[in-house]
């Protein structure tokens, strides 16, 4: 399974993979983006089966960088991940699905 860990914040992309590899181990493979456009060519490059996106991150935010890919990699399981204190931005990310 390709799993993409999308965010700015190393330690963050470090602990989702350990608790992965944990889980799992040696059975996946990570790739990693630290902004919303290094998620869009991870996409253009790879089949990614799982993608763990942040919202807010520098370039381009995690919502918008989905809304590029979502339609033509539908396949792909997504998980958004904030500790964004602002409940309508996080509403935001929920009512972009519907």
């Amino acid at each position: 399974m390709i799993i993409l860990l999308a965010d700015d914040e190393r330690l963050i992309r470090l602990a989702l993979r350990s608790m992965i590899e944990e889980i799992e181990p040696n059975t996946h493979t990570f790739i990693e983006a630290k902004n919303g456009k290094e998620l869009i060519k991870s996409f253009k490059d790879n089949s990614i089966d799982l993608a763990f996106v942040d919202i807010n991150m520098p370039l381009m935010d995690g919502l918008s960088a989905i809304e590029q890919c979502k339609n033509s990699f539908t396949t792909t399981q997504w998980f958004i991940l904030t500790g964004e204190r602002e409940f309508d931005l996080v509403k935001k990310s929920y009512y972009s699905w519907c």
